[in-house]
Formats: C-alpha cells, sequence, structure tokens
C-alpha cells in the first residue's frame, strides 16, 4: 500500500509521460517479489468470493 501511496503522490507533481515512467519502474521492481503461484491462488480467492457475493 505503501508504494501505491508513494505512486500517487510523487505521480501528481509530474508529467503524465514522467508519471507513466515512473509508475512503470517502481511496479516492475515491486513485482519482481510476486511469484506466479501467489498470483494464481490470489486469482482463485477472488473468484470464490465473487461467486458467494449477491448482486444488488
Amino acid at each position: 500500500m505503501k508504494i501505491y501511496k508513494s505512486l500517487v503522490n510523487e505521480g501528481l507533481e509530474m508529467d503524465l509521460a514522467a508519471g507513466l515512467a515512473m509508475e512503470r519502474h517502481v511496479m516492475t521492481h515491486a513485482n519482481k517479489h510476486v511469484s506466479g503461484d501467489a498470483i494464481g491462488s490470489r486469482r482463485e480467492q477472488v473468484q470464490q468470493r465473487g461467486k458467494t457475493q449477491s448482486p444488488d
């Protein structure tokens, strides 16, 4: 969450191109610490939760 807060705060001070470049750099680094198995597991959890929710 701290990464996203930093991206927002710093990104607001940049033009769009610089902000997108910074986002790409920061998120590429952050995503190196996430395994494919972790992403698959999280996706499954979200899908299961979605199946139990009722539409409003």
